[in-house]
């Protein structure tokens, strides 16, 4: 194996690595992600064996269906004694799900969070794919940023799949092989090599 090509390809997956650290970096660094402290208070985080306590905190008391879900709902929970002799489970019937309040303002929060850390993420790998049509000469270059693109655009958009509609993702895609058609037929038109 060539030396100059183990070079390049570590140029390229150089470029491909510190490009994604960067954005990702430059995006916590000035937009802050929502934290789940500063929806939830202490006290919508304790357990509550009580309705009225529950409601107090903005909390939603309910009853099991198929028994308790886990163990953070059974903390503290005295034990039932058994009655005339049946078995009593010592797992209660109600539970109090004390953020129900406040987890849907931080699931909303952290959904536009996402959402919008998408946007950037997505353009700046739209942006790095474009440029890697300018460095066409130096194509360990040209392929670092041109991978660098897709990566961050894999990113962006799996930090959000999970959130968008149908034709928000038929949409991405759609733009996204729209321009990675651009670019290779922008590079390869002349019989260029893409690497």
């Amino acid at each position: 194996m060539n030396f100059l090509f183990v070079q390049k390809i570590a140029v390229s997956l150089g470029i491909v690595i510190v490009l994604n650290l960067l954005f990702n970096i430059a995006v916590a660094t000035f937009y802050n992600s929502p934290k789940y402290e500063d929806f939830c208070r202490e006290e919508q985080r304790r357990y509550y064996d009580n309705k009225q306590a529950c409601e107090q905190v903005g909390g939603e008391w309910g009853a099991y269906i198929d028994g308790p879900p886990g163990p953070y709902y059974l903390r503290s929970v005295p034990a039932k004694a058994p009655i005339d002799g049946d078995e009593v489970s010592d797992a209660p019937k109600e539970y109090c799900n004390p953020a129900k309040t406040c987890q849907k303002d931080y699931d909303s929060a952290r959904n536009l969070y996402n959402r919008n850390v998408f946007i950037v993420l997505v353009s700046l790998g739209a942006i790095s794919i474009i440029l890697s049509i300018f460095f066409i000469q130096v194509r360990a270059v040209s392929s670092g940023f041109l991978f660098g693109g897709l990566l961050s655009i894999l990113i962006g958009t799996t930090r959000y799949w999970s959130n968008m509609n149908e034709y928000l993702r038929l949409i991405v895609l759609m733009i996204v092989l729209a321009g990675l058609v651009w670019v290779g037929y922008k590079k390869l038109k002349d019989g260029k090599k893409i690497c």
